[in-house]
């Protein structure tokens, strides 16, 4: 039950990203996707939910604002993969 966000501060933590979306129901998990070599955020970022209701309810917010960066959410991995 994750979601792809993209767009997401270099700045940002997983701490913002669970406050930005903890309306959407129970976290498992944020994962920011940092460069192996430096450990600097990539500016994308995976959130699991707990149920797939919180999934529904977090795509509703694609385009919200954190921390001045307007995100985009992808829902199903596979569909990131097309894109690139």
């Amino acid at each position: 039950h994750s979601i792809y966000i993209g767009n997401v501060d270099y700045s940002a933590t997983e701490d913002d990203l669970k406050q930005a979306f903890i309306s959407c129901g129970e976290i498992a998990r944020v994962t920011i996707i940092k460069n192996m070599r430096t450990g600097h955020s990539k500016g994308a970022a995976f959130v699991e939910f707990v149920n797939k209701k919180s999934v529904d309810d977090a795509l509703n917010l694609d385009g919200k604002e954190v921390l001045g960066m307007f995100l985009f959410f992808i829902f199903n991995f596979r569909t990131l993969i097309y894109l690139a």
